[in-house]
């Protein structure tokens, strides 16, 4: 019953260990084991909340990737950033910039990962986001840019959301009104894969794209817009999505010497 029960996932099953005969031995193995296996359960769980649910399962599905080093990947990166979020960090307490962020991070996860992408770091009040990464897709702009246009959306569902409590409030009294990000896409061929030093280590990815998508993120700043994709990335999109770009002309680019294509995209209504 109890070897029936820890199959079934109930890993607080234990057995009665106290017999000096053979049994008690066992018991006392068996509940050795139940005890491991839920420390264990603990410790994915734990690990799932540190990483993106793909990238963890794709390190469960292959240990040996546990190693520095990565692969040549063609993705489309994301970057975002809460418009105005000095202004109101400023006006608010330590406390209360902690449960707006967490609260925005929240969002943006779920709509990154609804729309088959992976976030890949937060970076204060930014999020660095992958699409074709670690999961293969061949179709990776598309879905990128598909969620950028949807994030508005859900950021004033938050906003309306936030109102009812004392965050509302306090959001209310520094005048913040509603909430908006800012977003930078552009593809290309990175190294994707684990970074750091063997005794620590990240998921990330490294290369031009990366450089690119934060720099059309900022550049949002500069044309009043909020969400910039590259010529790159334009060319990768249906007819659907390509008819709802807007040119913002060939633009330069901080730490690049090619210039960029730029294109803005208008948010669902």
């Amino acid at each position: 019953d109890a070897a029936e029960a820890l199959s079934q996932g109930n890993l607080e099953t234990r057995v009665d260990e106290t017999r000096l005969d053979e049994l008690g031995i066992l018991g006392r193995r068996f509940n050795q084991m139940a005890h491991d296996l839920a420390q264990r359960q603990f410790m994915q769980e734990t690990f799932g909340r540190y990483l993106s649910e793909d990238i963890a399962q794709s390190l469960r599905d292959n240990p040996r990737a546990v190693r520095l080093g990565g692969e040549l990947r063609e993705v489309t990166i994301m970057f975002t950033d809460l418009k105005g979020y000095s202004t109101v960090s400023e006006r608010l307490t330590p406390t209360e910039v902690v449960e707006l962020v967490n609260a925005y991070m929240t969002v943006m996860h779920d709509v990154v990962v609804e729309h088959g992408g992976s976030v890949i770091e937060y970076q204060g009040d930014g999020v660095l986001a992958t699409f074709g990464a670690p999961v293969r897709q061949e179709d990776h702009a598309e879905k990128a840019v598909r969620c950028a246009l949807a994030i508005e959306n859900r950021l004033t569902a938050l906003k309306d959301k936030l109102a009812a409590g004392r965050l509302g409030e306090r959001l209310s009294e520094v005048g913040v009104t509603h909430l908006a990000s800012r977003v930078g896409l552009h593809n290309g061929t990175v190294v994707a894969g684990n970074l750091g030093s063997p005794a620590h280590m990240k998921y990330g990815v490294i290369g031009d794209a990366v450089n690119v998508s934060a720099r059309l993120e900022t550049l949002n700043k500069e044309l009043g817009t909020r969400i910039l994709i590259s010529d790159k990335t334009y060319q990768r999109l249906s007819p659907e999505l390509r008819d709802r770009a807007r040119v913002q002309g060939v633009r330069q680019v901080k730490g690049r010497e090619q210039p960029v294509g730029v294109f803005s995209m208008e948010a669902d209504a």
